[in-house]
């Protein structure tokens, strides 16, 4: 089913957001994921789309969300205090994810303009 996979892979790309390196997840998991989508149809500008956006998310996530320690240093804060701040923002990012995922239009419209 297309949208239990999808369901599957926003999971597992927001966890291995929170715990792996961008670069080294890009290089693990794409080349093994990008077949299985397009076996589901899936466009793969969508499917890249997605997959950036959701390991760009998990870099700003706790536990280990390099983006967040890199600006709690910067702005003197604890990361408790600035993970508190970050739930309502990491609720929208999962919900755009998931609307990159089950809308191809949202992800699509760009390309197709100047395409």
């Amino acid at each position: 089913n297309k949208y239990m996979f999808w369901a599957i892979i926003i999971v597992l790309l927001v966890i291995c957001g929170m715990f792996l390196e961008v670069g080294a997840t890009n290089l693990i998991l794409g080349p093994i994921l990008a077949p299985i989508a397009a076996a589901f149809g899936i466009d793969p500008v969508q499917f890249g789309l997605v997959f950036v956006f959701l390991l760009a998310m998990g870099q700003a996530t706790p536990p280990f969300g390099t983006c967040m320690f890199v600006s709690c240093g910067i702005s003197k804060q604890p990361v408790g205090e600035v993970s508190k701040h970050l739930v309502p923002i990491i609720a929208v990012e999962i919900l755009c994810g998931v609307l990159f995922a089950l809308v191809p239009a949202i992800s699509l419209v760009l390309p197709s303009i100047l395409g």
